[in-house]
């Protein structure tokens, strides 16, 4: 028997009328592709889907049936009748006829595909009909919505109600029993129903773990077992031999699951939300597509090629292709393939003979060609007759399907019994043997003209082997061909001596050859690879690829642009336009696989067939649309373990200068190949090649910058996904222009402010020179003032007359003053003592003046501090010339020291006839201490007194 082999990652692709990633999971490998039927309109609603034993799809549509084989052939039968009604479910009565029941309660039949309605006997009630299954007896057994279930035995109807013990007339789901009958699903538990000997006989299952009247939505068979749906406990296998069951979703959680669809080990489920599940050897992937409302599935389906089709209400029909299909044929070193597409048959050359697989039962039949080593097969124009290479028994014509065979040999004509491969075209065929080539019309061999037929090359006549890999003809008739150790040499049409095609592939082995474009060609080489030629230049291209060991066994070109090679292990996608090469291995179950010599086909459908040792490989020909580069976008950015939004500012400051970057890429399929490499622009000049996503930089210098990233499941990097991430990090604030400009400006003003503050100083200075001299010129006008002196002589006659004694105490008190008053004149300041002794003088002279009418009051301490000279002499000789005073209204002047001022106040008593005042006294004081302190007197008055503050000078 057949045994698949799944890949061991789901990789699912979105394809509307084109693929593209949609994501990545681990599971099944598979590739989703929306199926077009151009000629439907954007109204055409889907109703339900069936599979045939032959492979075809009926699909039931508002607009009619379509029947579609799968891949690229499909009509619709219009049909008015059909049409009108929508269809609820499908049956296969037997080869080519169908059951296909509406909403409605009408069956119709389709009968090598005529369209009529179902002429069973009395059917007895029109009502919606949920399910039809037939069964092993050829009964039809009906599920409707409301009235239970009714079967057809060929002769009559009987029907399944309450009263036979059918508790829910809402069927939910119904499959034909392993034993007999059918199961049934409803709102109320699970039921088996039978018909023995005309008996009815209705049984409500009673599974463990399960409550017996359960809500059961779903039931599909599988092997001797069943899959059901169970609104408690979810999906579930139930083996009712054994009466067990095993949950195949212990995370459910109960999700509304819509469909259930198997085949072998492959379990597919369709629930809400759109949600896609697989399960293959136990391991369960869940995948969401949320561009497509999988909600509103009509139908699912998975083929015996394990593809998954899903019939959507609106959208139309999609197909979860797996792209690798692993046949096991143990013991068996397979060298060639060719399918029947008639009868989907493979037909298999292997070391022991030729095989033939049934694509859709899987079983393997012998033929009649036992112990034939068998290398290539083609096709003749007169079908089922096909070409058969084998290696020692020479060329077998031979019928495929009544084994008849016609053998040429040596003794027919042939230069070798040793055959390597055969191509050709409807007109030819061309057959490399170890002797030489052979030319042969491609139809049957008559041996009456098979000498003038028959056309042989060997080295003797100019061909530099014997030993061909391969040969093609252009359609010009020119002819080429892939030998061992000697390059490729062609023959033109016409001649008859064979040339070498490239000078420097005249020592190179070549394994095949084949055109892919007007004056193009793709050539295969060990130890070299894949290589193009330009045939009107002769010049050949060696294109980069994975070569892991020493080469590829095999090559096909898939359509004008992309090149499936195989290899020990793995396989390649070569796009021949850009270069880029995508190897696969593990991601699709291939470390096995060990391709034989120029074994690939490609048959109708563009399916490409493997043939290995012990194994056969199916690749899906939507594996072509996986040559894309990978998704590349930025996971993370750090500044100084600080996450930074990659849409936020990129203006840093100078000390912002560590940064971290992770990013990802991720592929369709090869996902185990990406690779990176990266470079810092602004801070290196070099690209760095990484695995892993990750990199960070410190310490970055002010400046701008750009990290260009790029990945790539090709080493070469030909075709790559780059992202880049630009930002800024700012000089220190002292760097910036502003700052320098700022800077520039405050300079210029300083230096503006010196000259102009020196200039204000010097004026400065010569306006102090100048009321220093207009101060000692008024203090000496002060000093011999002669009014004072006049008073003073007046008072000392008078003295002299009266009291001699005090004349002479007043005449050395008068010396006494002025002898200090000179010698303190030019001192900036002097001892307050030595002030106030001055002023004790001065008073005594006012006081023999004035006699009872002032008084002096001194009070406080002799602090250590300094005074400007004569600055209380001329504060008391203000006070007596501004104020008026007798012996009954004396003037006090009052003098109060501390450690901070010098407090001077006198009675106030302002005269009525004010003398003229030049303003002298006050103002020179006051000038005077700014010269000397920063300090400045303080003057008040109230009506009493008026205050002098004078500042201490320490």
């Amino acid at each position: 028997m057949l045994k698949v082999g799944l890949a061991n990652k789901w990789t699912l692709i979105l394809c509307l009328f084109w693929c593209h990633t949609l994501f990545s999971q681990n599971g099944l490998q598979s590739i989703l592709v929306k199926h077009p039927f151009q000629t439907l309109t954007a109204r055409t609603s889907y109703q339900n889907m069936y599979q045939d034993q032959k492979g075809w799809f009926y699909i039931a549509t508002s607009d009619g049936i379509i029947m579609y084989d799968g891949i690229n052939e499909w009509f619709i039968q219009h049909s008015e009748v059909i049409a009108e009604h929508r269809i609820s479910a499908m049956a296969e009565v037997s080869d080519g006829v169908l059951l296909l029941a509406s909403y409605d309660g009408i069956i119709y039949m389709i009968n090598d595909r005529e369209f009529s309605e179902w002429q069973a006997k009395n059917f007895p009630i029109k009502v919606a009909i949920s399910k039809l299954v037939i069964d092993q007896f050829n009964n039809t057994w009906i599920a409707t919505k409301g009235e239970g279930v009714y079967v057809f035995n060929q002769k009559e109807w009987a029907h399944f109600g309450i009263e036979d013990g059918l508790k829910d007339l809402n069927i939910n789901d119904m499959v034909s029993s392993i034993a007999n009958g059918v199961m049934v699903a409803s709102d109320r538990g699970l039921y088996h129903l039978e018909i023995q000997a005309n008996q009815k006989k209705c049984t409500q299952v009673n599974i463990p773990g399960l409550p017996q009247e359960d809500i059961f939505q779903n039931i599909v068979n599988s092997n001797d077992s069943y899959l059901i749906n169970s609104l408690s406990k979810g999906p579930l296998v139930w083996n009712p031999e054994e009466n067990r069951i095993r949950n195949l979703w212990p995370e459910w959680n109960k999700r509304s699951i819509l469909k259930i669809s198997n085949q072998d080990k492959l379990i597919f489920f369709l629930t809400d939300k759109s949600y896609v599940f697989g399960l293959s050897d136990g391991v369960l992937t869940e995948c969401k597509d949320p561009g497509i409302d999988f909600e509103s599935a009509e139908s699912m389906i998975i083929d015996r090629m394990n593809n998954v089709w899903i019939l959507h209400k609106s959208k139309g029909l999609f197909s979860l292709y797996t792209p690798v299909l692993q046949y096991d044929l143990p013991n068996m070193n397979v060298q060639c393939l060719y399918l029947d597409t008639t009868r989907q048959v493979l037909l298999t050359g292997t070391t022991k003979g030729l095989y033939d697989i049934d694509m859709y039962t899987g079983k393997i039949h012998k033929k009649s060609l036992i112990d034939y080593n068998l290398n290539s097969i083609f096709p003749s124009t007169e079908a089922p007759w096909i070409w058969l290479a084998s290696y020692g028994k020479g060329l077998i014509y031979y019928n495929y399907q009544s084994g008849q065979q016609i053998s040429l040999t040596k003794k027919q004509g042939l230069p070798d019994n040793n055959l390597l491969q055969i191509t050709g075209n409807d007109r030819y065929i061309w057959i490399s043997t170890l002797g030489g080539i052979v030319r042969l019309p491609n139809k049957r061999p008559d041996s009456r003209n098979l000498s003038t037929e028959m056309q042989v090359y060997t080295q003797s006549q100019s061909l530099p082997t014997n030993f061909i890999y391969q040969i093609v003809s252009d359609p010009s008739d020119n002819l080429y061909v892939a030998s061992d150790g000697y390059g490729i040499s062609y023959l033109e049409s016409g001649s008859n001596k064979f040339k070498p095609l490239i000078s420097e592939l005249k020592s190179t082995s070549i394994l095949s050859i084949e055109h892919f474009r007007k004056n193009r060609m793709v050539v295969n080489a060990p130890k070299k690879g894949i290589g193009i030629i330009n045939l009107g230049v002769d010049t050949i291209h060696w294109l980069h690829s994975d070569l892991r060991y020493g080469g590829f066994e095999s090559n096909c070109l898939l359509n004008d642009s992309v090149l499936l090679a195989a290899s020990i292990g793995y396989i390649t996608l070569i796009n021949l336009n850009s270069e880029y090469s995508l190897t696969l291995d593990e991601e699709l179950g291939l470390s096995d696989m060990r391709p034989s010599v120029n074994a690939m086909y490609q048959d109708p459908k563009g399916i490409v067939w493997i043939a290995c040792q012990n194994k056969i490989y199916r690749i899906s020909p939507e594996i072509v649309n996986t040559i894309l580069p990978p998704q590349l976008s930025f996971k993370k950015i750090q500044q100084f373990e600080k996450s930074v939004s990659i849409n936020q500012n990129r203006r840093f400051e100078s000390g912002q200068n560590q940064f971290s970057f992770e990013f990802a890429a991720i592929h369709y399929l090869a996902t185990d190949h990406l690779q990176y490499k990266y470079i810092m622009e602004g801070h290196e000049k070099t690209w760095h090649y990484a695995k892993e996503g990750k990199v960070s930089y410190s310490n970055l210098n002010p400046g701008s910058y750009r990290l260009i990233v790029q990945a790539s499941t090709d080493k070469s990097f030909i075709c790559n996904s780059q992202i880049q991430y630009s930002f800024l990090i700012q000089p220190p604030f002292w760097k910036r222009w502003w700052f320098l400009l700022l800077t520039t400006t405050v300079l210029v003003a300083c230096f503006r402010y010196v000259l102009h503050f020196r200039e204000k100083q010097r004026i400065k200075a010569e306006e102090t020179k100048r009321k220093t001299a207009e101060l000692e010129f008024e203090l000496l006008k002060n000093q011999v003032n002669p009014h004072f002196l006049f008073n003073s002589f007046n008072s000392l006659i008078a003295l002299i007359e009266e009291n001699p004694s005090k004349a002479v105490e007043f005449t050395d008190k008068l010396s006494d003053y002025f002898r200090n008053m000179l010698f303190y004149r030019d001192q900036p300041l002097i001892e307050l003592r030595e002030e106030i002794k001055l002023l004790k003088n001065y008073f005594d002279l006012l006081k023999l003046r004035f006699s009872e009418n002032i008084y002096l009051n001194l009070s406080g301490e002799d602090f250590n501090f300094k005074i400007a000279p004569l600055t209380l002499q001329l504060l008391l000789e203000n006070a007596i010339k501004h104020n008026d005073f007798s012996k009954f209204k004396p003037m006090n002047i009052f003098v109060d020291i501390n450690q901070q001022r010098i407090l001077f106040k006198n009675t106030l008593n302002r005269k009525k006839l004010m003398q003229d005042s030049t303003g002298f006294g006050l103002e020179s004081i006051r000038i005077r201490y700014q010269l000397l302190t920063e300090k400045s007197i303080s003057v008040s008055q109230d009506d009493s007194f008026f205050t002098v503050i004078i500042p201490a000078i320490n």
